[in-house]
Formats: C-alpha cells, structure tokens, sequence
C-alpha cells in the first residue's frame, strides 16, 4: 500500500517538474505513473523548453505549452486568451 502512494507521488512529482520546464504536465503524469524512475531521468535529459522559446522570440502557451508567436493574443492550439491572463 505504501508502495503505491509513493508511486504516485512520483508521478505527480513529475508532472509538476515537467510542467515547469515547459512540458505537458498530464502526458507526463501519466509516463511518470507507468515508469517514474525512468521518466524522471528523461525529463532531466531533455532540455527546458521555456529557455529554448525565451530565446527564440516566440511565447509558450501556459495552458497547452504551444509555442506561438510574439503578437498573439490568443493561443492557436487551446484557445488561451494572453491578454485575459495578465
């Protein structure tokens, strides 16, 4: 019983850390619950999103992690309003 609420904390761990580097936080729920161990050595290989966009002049989607342009105003992908969200 314990053994699967570590589990699963794991794999929440993983999805909040994926998030924050840019990443779909439910796929990698989701990986994290299948293999967390594996997961989250992946997710550490892999570079932050976050910094590959910032760099590049594009903006990434908060809700669905889409990369879209500067001057958008509502994301293209999931419809996320940037200006309500300042």
């Amino acid at each position: 019983m314990l053994g699967a609420a570590v589990w699963c904390a794991m794999a929440v761990v993983t999805s909040i850390l994926a998030g924050r580097r840019g990443r779909d936080s439910m796929l990698w729920f989701l990986y994290g619950a299948a293999v967390w161990p594996v997961a989250l050595a992946h997710l550490f290989v892999l570079p932050d999103r976050m910094k590959l966009v910032a760099g590049s002049g594009w903006k990434l989607c908060p809700d669905c992690a889409g990369k879209v342009p500067p001057e958008a105003t509502i994301c293209s992908f999931c419809g996320h309003n940037f200006l309500e969200a300042e």
